[in-house]
């Protein structure tokens, strides 16, 4: 192997780094919380633009992947 291809990491690999992560994974989809994320922006971008219908400061309002901005 030569040293251009060789990569040493602490944490990749690590047993006790990959059990962290799917203990992780386990608790997101347990308590949905993937679900819970999507509700909740959409009540965001709902009360949000309900706002701006009453205040012409707001402008736009973009929600892509439980990610809002308000312009």
């Amino acid at each position: 192997m030569s040293m251009q291809h060789y990569v040493c990491t602490q944490y990749g690999g690590n047993p006790v780094s990959c059990g962290v992560a799917l203990a992780v994974l386990n608790v997101i989809e347990k308590d949905k919380l993937r679900e819970n994320a999507d509700t909740v922006g959409n009540y965001l971008v709902e009360s949000l633009t309900q706002l701006q219908t009453k205040h012409r400061l707001i402008g736009d309002i973009r929600y892509v992947y439980n990610f809002c901005v308000r312009k």
